[in-house]
């Protein structure tokens, strides 16, 4: 489905969903279960699921190279978009 209107849902997610960016093709999605997805906004299917944070994830960002996300863990990472490999983990928030 091309994901455009109010009554559109992406399912897969295993459990509350915190935080949502979008851009043209994309929707980023970080939840309680500590992981980030990927989802392809025109098939609504889940490309990726980035994992490494050790507590839910409450932000995500995203552009054109990266995804960003930010966690209770007390950490920021930075994920490659293309392979959903985690380039660097930002620490130090307490």
């Amino acid at each position: 489905p091309n994901l455009t209107g109010p009554n559109d849902l992406l399912e897969s997610q295993s459990s509350s969903v915190r935080a949502v960016a979008i851009d043209n093709s994309t929707v980023v999605s970080g939840s309680l279960d500590n992981n980030v997805r990927i989802w392809d906004r025109n098939s609504g299917n889940c490309t990726k699921v980035l994992e490494g944070h050790t507590d839910s994830v409450r932000a995500v960002v995203i552009d054109s190279t990266m995804v960003v996300s930010g966690s209770l863990d007390n950490t920021i990472r930075i994920w490659d978009r293309n392979s959903g490999d985690c380039i660097k983990i930002l620490e130090g928030h307490s």
